[in-house]
């Protein structure tokens, strides 16, 4: 074919990967490092140093010799870890792969791989597999996600024997629009109304006498933002005529079939908080925890997109250097991030999780002199935090009322 330099710079480069993965093995950034260095995604920047990891020294170097392409390494590594006899000649086939990668396309490649690998997986599969439930992130244009599950042929042979009588009556009584759908309904039902009685059991009535469990899991949550009969004064609330507001019964009165509710305010310099939550009968001990989670419905590391969830609950300022355990101070982050941030912001390394002292708004700075990022995961533009943020600019757009979030303007006199 016709070359350009341009394309023959990138072969050169592509044909180098070996390379690349022996100074990624010797140099070990972190996956949103490296993405953003090369503009990538995560789960290429990801791919790169699993792969880095997969391969020794000797055998990356084999590889840098032979030339091989970023792809085919991958397509290498694929295949190696599926892999499961542990008496195969993982040298032999290693030297054959090689020598194999030189001739043959890519896909001839991995129609080789493929065939050798199942043969050697089948006449040993000695190593250890474990069953697996896998949840999709992505979700698909009609707002479905999608359930993988891995368990033993048996068990999956019973449950769908135990179900295919009620799904067929499902189907045919028009509730469903397939035997398949039915199916996935009585699934899902039954997992959720047997995870809510458990929990029920387990942490309402049947253990400590509790029927409002403090959690998403069980209850729903709500955020109320009521400015045209409050206003503020330090997160303490007066009515318009000036009596005091009881937040409690006015969270009673208002939210009668619900759980708990949080009351967000504008602290003095025009920032959003929260108030602690407020029960339709009583507190509980992880209150700053619910109402965290629902401010911030993910990990605070704009590069990061666990569920608020499964984190932890960070200090914003370091409890060791005086950082009160309260709202304003605290925000979900994930345990590795947590363990990463820079809690000393005198000692740069990894970056740090700060507070922006205008909009309360909470995210990373990755050096001093950098500006702060902030997470733009898609369920966060839903959290109470940026929704409480978005209404009270709207309401002071309505009144008047200069919003922090909006550019300065200048007066001009005629």
């Amino acid at each position: 074919m016709t070359t350009t330099p341009v394309l023959d710079l990138l072969a050169r480069v592509l044909h180098d990967a070996a390379g690349l993965l022996v100074e990624l093995q010797a140099s070990r950034p972190k996956p949103e490092d490296l993405a953003r260095l090369l503009g990538t995604s995560h789960l290429t920047a990801t791919r790169l140093l699993r792969n880095a990891e997969l391969f020794d020294a000797d055998q990356l170097a084999a590889m840098r010799t032979a030339r091989l392409s970023l792809d085919t390494i991958f397509t290498i590594g694929k295949y190696w870890r599926k892999l499961s006899n542990s008496q195969a000649d993982r040298e032999g086939l290693f030297a054959d792969v090689i020598a194999r990668a030189g001739a043959d396309s890519l896909n001839e490649l991995e129609e080789h791989l493929k065939e050798v690998v199942g043969a050697l997986n089948r006449q040993c599969a000695d190593k250890p597999r474990s069953d697996w439930a896998r949840f999709s992130r992505t979700v698909d244009c009609d707002g479905k996600g999608y359930l993988n599950i891995k368990a033993p042929a048996e068990a999956l042979a019973r449950m769908n024997s135990l179900i295919d009588d009620e799904a067929k009556a499902m189907f045919h009584q028009g509730h469903a629009c397939s035997i398949a759908e039915a199916k996935a309904t009585i699934i899902t039902r039954r997992v959720i109304t047997y995870g809510e009685r458990e929990a029920s059991q387990s942490e309402g009535e049947g253990a400590s006498g509790e029927d409002n469990p403090l959690g998403f899991k069980y209850r729903p949550f709500v955020v109320i933002c009521h400015p045209w009969l409050l206003e503020k004064r330090d997160g303490k609330y007066l009515t318009t005529d000036g009596t005091v507001v009881d937040l409690r019964g006015y969270a009673d009165r208002m939210l009668e079939p619900f759980g708990w509710v949080t009351v967000p305010y504008r602290n003095f310099a025009g920032g959003v908080e929260f108030s602690e939550p407020i029960e339709v009968r009583r507190f509980a001990d992880d209150a700053q925890r619910l109402v965290l989670t629902a401010a911030y419905p993910t990990c605070a590391h704009p590069d990061c997109r666990i569920a608020a969830r499964y984190c932890q609950i960070h200090h914003i300022q370091a409890f060791a250097a005086g950082g009160p355990t309260e709202i304003p101070n605290m925000v979900p982050l994930c345990m590795r991030h947590n363990k990463e941030n820079d809690d000393d912001p005198t000692k740069p390394c990894n970056g740090r999780i700060e507070k922006d002292p205008v909009t309360s708004r909470i995210g990373r700075r990755r050096w001093p002199d950098e500006p702060l990022r902030f997470t733009k995961a898609p369920p966060t533009r839903y959290g109470a935090f940026e929704q409480s943020r978005a209404f009270f600019d709207r309401v002071d757009e309505y009144s008047g009322v200069a919003s922090p979030n909006s550019p300065p303007t200048i007066a001009t006199v005629e």
